[in-house]
């Protein structure tokens, strides 16, 4: 009687097992779903998503790059969205150029194929619309067309693609606390629900202030999934952060020493060119750490420091923009300047005719901040100090200096850096009142 009653059990179970398979078998095959993308002028989908050591990051022709990006944004799609679904065999990765004829579409980037690219604008978005938005700005469209779930998530650029992707996870219930998985948490998903959205960064940098190989690829991909733009120049690989849209930033304090030393190069010849600097987006063209400045007569009529200063950078852009006139310079570079300690107070004088250029930023040290208090805390000496400079540099109406302004504070560096503080306090309310001050 035992043995027939185990037997009873074990034909039970096996049945469960058996409907329980063929459950999840029906349930696959009824909503199997396809992440479309272009794979550009590489093979396949899975080779342009890795091809980051193929891709010509510097050329004129942006195929690579757009493939690259896209196709890893695909794949970052498909990775997330299997384990939150438990449909392990699912999102298969299908080429723009042939369009799945069933199941529910995941359009990523702008598709070249007609039928995606139809597809496309039928929920609305197209090329056109995307226009208006920057170079990381995307849009997120997810509808039910006639039983069929379409999700668009498209960028005007290749990064704003990625970013796209990122952004659908994260409203999907997706965080990346830290780096590495055992930081992530993935929630479980039942189906993408209906969204129509367009984003684009508030701030055009967002990123930390390093220097050193001292980051992985952990690391790498913890930022660009926080859309996170900017890191070190000296981080390798290289060609990692341009497939997630990294910007390289070189320079420091040291900025007169490695392009304008007596010994040096002068900075287009070849440290911009060819030389150590070439892959650098973002030139910080810093003067020394509160530096003592000349007293003599002739330096005095100059103007104070933060004039002098003013001076200097436009030199420094002078010959940058010849270099460019001249074909040796082509890439975009963006400069940016030191508003800090020495220099920290606005310019007094009349800044030079077409100075700043479009391309070069200040950026705003408060040093000393008191952390206790919000940057715009006026109860507080030390912040209303400081919020009163940098209102000399952004609100003044009879201020000289009209370009854009860039925030470098300290939550992970300087004094601070060892002290087990956590500072989401004082960022919640410090970074939307930077916000305000344009």
């Amino acid at each position: 009687m035992q043995a027939n009653l185990l037997q009873w059990i074990w034909t039970r179970l096996f049945l469960c097992l058996l409907l329980a398979a063929g459950g999840a078998i029906a349930h696959t095959a009824e909503t199997r779903s396809s992440i479309v993308v272009g794979c550009g002028p590489f093979p396949s989908l899975q080779a342009a998503a890795v091809a980051e050591e193929q891709a010509d990051w510097l050329d004129a022709d942006q195929a690579d790059d757009n493939a690259c990006t896209q196709c890893f944004a695909a794949a970052e799609l498909q990775r997330y969205l299997r384990r939150m679904t438990g449909r392990v065999e699912d999102f298969s990765l299908v080429s723009d150029a042939q369009l799945p004829q069933s199941g529910d579409v995941i359009l990523v980037g702008q598709p070249a194929g007609a039928a995606a690219r139809n597809l496309s604008q039928s929920l609305g978005v197209d090329a056109t619309q995307m226009e208006s938005l920057g170079p990381e700005g995307y849009r997120i469209k997810s509808r039910l067309v006639g039983g069929q779930r379409i999700v668009v998530v498209a960028g005007r650029q290749r990064v704003g693609t990625l970013y796209g992707a990122y952004d659908l996870l994260y409203r999907l219930g997706c965080r990346w606390f830290a780096p590495g998985e055992l930081s992530e948490d993935i929630p479980p998903l039942e189906s993408i629900p209906d969204l129509d959205l367009t984003s684009q960064p508030s701030f055009l940098t967002r990123g930390f202030l390093a220097w050193g190989n001292r980051g992985n690829v952990d690391f790498l991909l913890w930022m660009a999934r926080n859309r996170l733009d900017c890191w070190t120049l000296e981080q390798q690989p290289q060609t990692l952060m341009r497939k997630l849209g990294l910007r390289m930033v070189f320079g420091r304090h040291d900025a007169e020493d490695e392009l304008l030393g007596p010994q040096k190069c002068y900075p287009y010849a070849q440290a911009l060119i060819d030389g150590p600097y070439r892959h650098a987006d973002i030139l910080r063209f810093w003067a020394l750490d509160a530096g003592k400045w000349c007293e003599c007569e002739a330096c005095r009529a100059q103007g104070t420091p933060t004039d002098r200063y003013m001076l200097l950078v436009h030199r420094f852009c002078q010959e940058l923009d010849e270099a460019r006139a001249a074909g040796r310079l082509h890439r975009p570079l963006t400069v940016t300047f030191l508003v800090y300690a020495d220099v920290v107070d606005p310019p007094k004088r009349p800044l030079p005719a077409g100075f700043p250029p479009t391309y070069c930023a200040a950026t705003f040290f408060p040093i000393c901040h008191c952390y206790v208090h919000h940057i715009d805390d006026p109860t507080c000496a030390v912040n209303a100090r400081y919020w009163g400079q940098l209102a000399g540099w952004t609100g003044d109406p009879q201020r000289t200096y009209r370009g854009a302004m860039a925030i470098g504070e300290y939550y992970n560096v300087s004094r601070y850096k060892c002290l087990p503080i956590c500072f989401m306090h004082a960022m919640a309310g410090d970074i939307p009142a930077y916000y305000r001050t344009g």
